[in-house]
């Protein structure tokens, strides 16, 4: 090969160099030029606060909070999903309250006219919040530190209660309520949420003292003890609640006992001052108000029986609540 071909060939070479290093270049800027473009196209997902306060509407048991509405007690646990993430278990509390008019109040009964009282909640710590995209709201009561899983929040027991003393006997615990938006949420919005009204699996069981045709009391003699026992489940114990679905699992039972501190509970001396019971039941209202019932009590050792039905009377019916007036006649 002579020197000429060595010089030429160099030259050849060291101009597809320069070819192939103009050419990279070229390919290098269409890429970040293409790079640059897609992130354009992709919008910055940003966490917003939750929508605005949380304006909730719910109904109580007359008999378990005294009046129908909110108190100051009722703390929500709040779980907000977006795209399948959640935000677990937070903690509300009430800020602020709807009023009740008397003109709302039914003579005689113990409902009112429009039972949907409102209140404001909002955060105890932990705000709740969202990403872009659809997200879901869930909301309990009462709140709970243990729930984790909005598909699986713990139920009290109420197989076995404690006697509270006054006509708001029913222990607060059993006031279990839930509840979650009708529609998932795509995007921002500062309105307040309304979340209608909740829902609970308890029914509130009234149970007056039964009509002892001839046996009488003295008034140092205790109630110790007091099951009721229906033909329907009433009672659950080891249960969960999905607040997506409403669907429940736990181990039911027919009967419910009330037990009694200190001892017992003392009659006193007027038998038109005797204790009217209030216990938490678990059953479908409507199921549960023409089922047969069972009432046992124990009175200064001696156990009492009477079976009998829900009063039928049309002012002795609330929804909710299972009124055993008159139903408990003892020979």
């Amino acid at each position: 090969m002579t020197d000429f071909q060595n010089i030429s060939g160099f030259m050849f070479n060291s101009k597809f160099f320069r070819q192939m290093k103009r050419l990279s270049y070229f390919l290098c800027a269409a890429l970040v030029a293409f790079g640059a473009a897609s992130c354009e196209k992709t919008p910055e997902v940003v966490d917003f606060p939750v929508v605005g306060p949380l304006t909730l509407g719910g109904t109580y048991d007359t008999y378990a909070h005294g009046s129908q509405g909110w108190i100051e007690e009722d703390l929500l646990g709040i779980f907000v999903t977006s795209d399948g993430v959640t935000q677990s278990n937070l903690q509300y509390a009430p800020v602020e309250f709807s009023k009740l008019e008397e003109s709302q109040y039914v003579p005689g009964m113990y409902i009112y006219g429009d039972p949907v009282l409102t209140t404001t909640f909002k955060a105890v710590g932990e705000q709740a919040g969202f990403k872009q995209g659809e997200h879901h709201v869930y909301a309990y009561t009462p709140y709970a530190a243990g729930n984790s899983d909005y598909t699986a929040i713990a139920l009290p027991d109420n197989n076995i209660q404690e006697y509270k003393k006054g006509l708001s006997s029913a222990d607060k615990k059993y006031l279990f309520a839930y509840a979650k938006l009708a529609e998932p949420l795509s995007e921002y919005t500062a309105e307040a949420l309304s979340f209608g009204k909740f829902k609970s699996p308890y029914l509130n069981i009234t149970i007056p003292f039964p009509t002892f045709k001839s046996k009488e009391f003295a008034a140092t003699d205790k109630v110790t003890k007091l099951t009721i026992t229906s033909t329907v489940d009433i009672a659950v114990s080891n249960a969960v609640i999905n607040l997506e679905t409403g669907e429940i699992s736990g181990t039911y039972g027919k009967t419910i006992e009330l037990t009694f501190p200190d001892g017992g509970l003392e009659l006193g001396d007027n038998p038109f001052s005797y204790p009217t019971f209030q216990l938490s039941g678990f059953a479908d209202w409507e199921t549960a108000q023409v089922a047969d019932y069972t009432l046992k009590i124990t009175i200064a050792g001696v156990d009492y029986t009477a079976t009998g039905k829900p009063a039928d009377s049309k002012y002795m019916k609330t929804e909710g609540n299972i009124n055993m007036w008159n139903a408990f006649t003892i020979e």
